[in-house]
């Protein structure tokens, strides 16, 4: 086994990356001080992992063409109610498999609940972000 060298701290030029990392440390410490916001940012983190999957299964931009075409075919309305739409049969599938997420659930299950959620948070983000009117970004 090696043994660690006791060295002198080098000294850091102002702005390195200790300090940055320092202060995003303070700053986690305060905001997941309170029970409710560390709850708050896991849900996001949660959600958005899903939506990055949906992004990797390709179904964001399944969700972005379906917007884009019922748009231009049928006016801005179209494209809307499709996206709701979409949005209730994900949320039947996601109100059917809410109970797979529970803390005591087996984590295969757990896995399980996780990818159902993806449908959900793609159609939101893509609804959000591709809604016929909004310009792309």
């Amino acid at each position: 086994m090696r043994k660690r060298r006791d060295r002198a701290p080098a000294e850091q030029a102002p702005g390195s990356t200790d300090e940055i990392r320092s202060a995003a440390g303070d700053v986690a410490d305060v905001v997941l001080a309170d029970p409710m916001q560390r709850q708050r940012v896991a849900h996001v983190v949660y959600n958005h992992a899903a939506a990055g999957l949906g992004q990797a299964a390709g179904v964001l931009p399944w969700m972005r063409e379906s917007l884009d075409y019922y748009g231009r075919h049928g006016g801005t309305q179209n494209g809307a109610i499709v996206g709701v739409g979409i949005i209730v049969v994900c949320l039947i599938v996601e109100i059917r498999s809410h109970h797979w997420r529970g803390r005591g659930a087996p984590v295969a299950l757990r896995l399980c609940g996780w990818i159902a959620r993806m449908p959900l948070a793609s159609a939101v983000l893509a609804l959000a972000l591709y809604s016929p009117d909004t310009p792309d970004l």
